[in-house]
Formats: structure tokens, C-alpha cells, sequence
């Protein structure tokens, strides 16, 4: 299957998240809340991704492909219960 180039939604460097995490190391302490919640919404918003795209008949190999994991640890992660 695979998303169309027009569709794709641009991604960022990861510069700005480890500059980031820099500063909150450097004594940025009240900061690291910040960044847990954070990543939790990223985590959410992956889970609806994949949950979406399962409802579009991607494969749990595509998605895996996608993510740097194996078929089984996605579909493990995120599959249904």
C-alpha cells in the first residue's frame, strides 16, 4: 500500500527534542513533568495512527516496517486485547 507523498505529514529533526532534553538536564527540573506528558500524547497519538491505519487495511508488517519493529511487537503493542 504505502501513503502518498502528498499526504505524508512532515517530520522534524530531532534536534529540537535533544536540545531540549539538554536544557532540562542543565537544572531545568520542573521541566521533565512537562516532557513525560509529552510523551505520553505522542504515545496516544501513535496508537490512534495505528489504529487507523489497521482500519485501512494496512498490515501489522507495514506498520512495524514503518516504526523500526518487528510484525509481532506491533501488533503485540497495539493490537486488540
Amino acid at each position: 500500500m504505502g501513503i502518498p507523498a502528498r499526504q505524508r505529514v512532515p517530520l522534524h529533526s530531532s534536534a529540537g527534542s535533544s536540545a531540549y532534553g539538554r536544557r532540562v538536564g542543565d537544572d531545568d527540573v520542573e521541566a521533565l513533568a512537562l516532557m513525560l506528558s509529552l510523551a505520553e500524547e505522542i504515545d496516544t497519538a501513535i496508537a490512534e495512527a495505528v489504529k487507523g491505519l489497521r482500519s485501512h487495511g494496512y498490515s501489522w508488517a507495514e506498520i512495524g516496517a514503518r516504526l523500526g519493529i518487528a510484525r509481532q511487537a506491533a501488533q503485540q503493542r497495539w493490537g486488540q486485547p
